[in-house]
């Protein structure tokens, strides 16, 4: 039975209270009269509420965890969260709430796995393709709750949710595959640059300094294009990317002027 959260009492059922009272004419007293109070339960609507602000704020391409907090008074009801998201669904994009990958468009009902449930955990993914996406209003949902009761007042009001992609200006990352690398003396091995840009920037890859040893040549097209660097510090801008290039760099381990080749 429910208790009353200030007083610690049962909050309704039969014989929930009582009086007595007697009559008295002067000279005697009846007998006591018992009058008993039997209060039939009213079922509470539940509310909800997020973890997060509303409109959500989320980085491109970053997932975006959040809780929808349901708090219902009736401790014995079991609650059932209805969602209907608004996603494009495109590159990866998606809504998960407590395991299950929710349809865009659709309402879907996620029933507490027991009454104590009153926290739904869900993970917005934003799109992650060859472009950057981001945008206010870019995605959005709306939420209630209900509880297992057969009386009215079992629901509560809808929420509805903006998510704001913004876009964040991380630098570009370089990477070089293998490092260090090992070749026998008098000899050529190549090694591939990497550029990525996480908002799909064109990029560029500059060699700012060439082996004051050995020759570095540039492994792109068919035809044969040298350009002398010379030695020491050097700059030099390969053609760019959409978000990401790789270079296939040769490298040979014997003295001679240091060029930039066209190989294939």
């Amino acid at each position: 039975m429910p208790i009353h959260s200030g007083l610690g009492l049962p909050s309704y059922g039969s014989g929930f209270a009582s009086f007595q009272f007697v009559v008295y004419d002067t000279i005697t007293y009846s007998t006591s009269t018992t009058v008993s109070f039997n209060v039939i339960h009213i079922n509470h609507a539940p509310s909800i509420s997020l973890s997060s602000s509303n409109p959500m704020t989320v980085q491109m391409t970053v997932p975006f965890t959040f809780n929808i907090n349901v708090n219902d008074v009736d401790a014995i009801d079991t609650e059932t969260v209805v969602v209907t998201p608004n996603v494009r669904g495109v590159s990866k994009e998606k809504l998960v709430c407590n395991s299950l990958t929710l349809t865009s468009g659709l309402a879907n009902n996620i029933t507490a796995a027991s009454p104590s449930q009153r926290v739904w955990t869900c993970t917005y993914t934003p799109p992650n393709g060859t472009t950057a996406i981001f945008g206010n209003n870019y995605a959005n949902f709306s939420v209630y709750a209900f509880d297992d009761s057969a009386t009215p007042n079992n629901s509560s009001s809808a929420l509805f949710v903006i998510i704001n992609i913004i876009q964040v200006f991380n630098p570009p990352t370089g990477s070089a595959t293998p490092n260090p690398l090992i070749l026998p003396e008098e000899s050529f091995a190549y090694v591939n640059l990497t550029a990525t840009d996480p908002l799909f920037n064109p990029v560029t890859i500059i060699i700012l300094t060439v082996p004051l040893q050995g020759s570095l040549h540039y492994v792109l097209g068919n035809g044969f294009n040298a350009t002398n660097l010379g030695v020491g510090t050097h700059v030099a801008s390969f053609p760019s990317g959409n978000g990401k290039i790789t270079l296939a760099l040769q490298y040979k381990a014997w003295t001679t002027n240091n060029i930039i080749r066209c190989i294939h």
